[in-house]
């Protein structure tokens, strides 16, 4: 069995603001079968998503540039800045603003994969 690589060009990839997002363009990198789904996510300032959670799924934010403020259901808030990741465990609420002046960059990596 031969098998290819394939290059990817974030560019490329079309777009999209899930619902309750806003200032964010989210392009889906990867739907892996059951296993992952791996977007490159990039937020404006004073972009964000309101509160929510995802009952049976995962998800780790991998930030790259910039930095995100992450809300819980308790209010806590955590700040997490270009080189750093959060989990985010399934069902657990959560809300994310970018207050900064510049675009945050990041990876969206869900498990298992959303369909």
């Amino acid at each position: 069995m031969r098998t290819e690589m394939q290059l990817l060009r974030f560019d490329d990839l079309e777009p999209d603001a899930p619902a309750g997002h806003w200032g964010v363009a989210s392009r889906f990198v990867e739907r892996a079968g059951e296993r992952l789904t791996v977007q490159v996510c990039e937020m404006a300032p004073d972009g964000g998503a309101e509160p929510h959670a995802h009952e049976a799924h995962d998800q780790m934010f991998v930030v790259l540039d910039g930095a995100l403020a992450v809300r819980d259901g308790a209010d806590s808030e955590i700040l997490v800045h270009g080189g750093e990741a959060l989990r985010i465990p399934a069902a657990a609420v959560h809300a994310t603003l970018n207050g900064g002046e510049s675009v945050a960059r990041y990876l969206v990596l869900t498990y298992p994969a959303v369909r």
